[in-house]
């Protein structure tokens, strides 16, 4: 998403004070609707999503797609550990996705 818009401005500025504030923790950036997509998912459905979420054991806490995001960021971070994570890389930086999300 372009850093011309407002809402990427602020996101950007969240990540750089998260970063910041937590120096020594290492910090990958995400992108949730790949996480939604390698679960066959077509749209953004938060009842869909959220129901995914619960088949994978995840406890989702609030009702938004704000909270589902920030889980399935986490759970992309998870995969990062486990090696079943995919970086795809730009001039920009690197974007991580479910490795299942590439071979399908």
């Amino acid at each position: 998403m372009p850093l011309t818009w407002p809402s990427m401005q602020k996101l950007l500025q969240r990540a750089q004070r998260l970063c910041a504030s937590l120096p020594h923790i290492p910090w990958y950036e995400t992108f949730p609707w790949a996480v939604y997509k390698s679960w066959g998912l077509s749209r953004k459905d938060l009842s869909a999503v959220q129901q995914k979420l619960r088949e994978a054991d995840f406890a989702v806490v609030g009702d938004s797609m704000h909270a589902c995001d920030a889980l399935a960021a986490w759970w992309l971070g998870w995969l990062h550990s486990q090696g079943t994570a995919y970086p795809l890389s730009g001039p920009d930086g690197t974007l991580w996705v479910p490795r299942t999300l590439l071979s399908s």
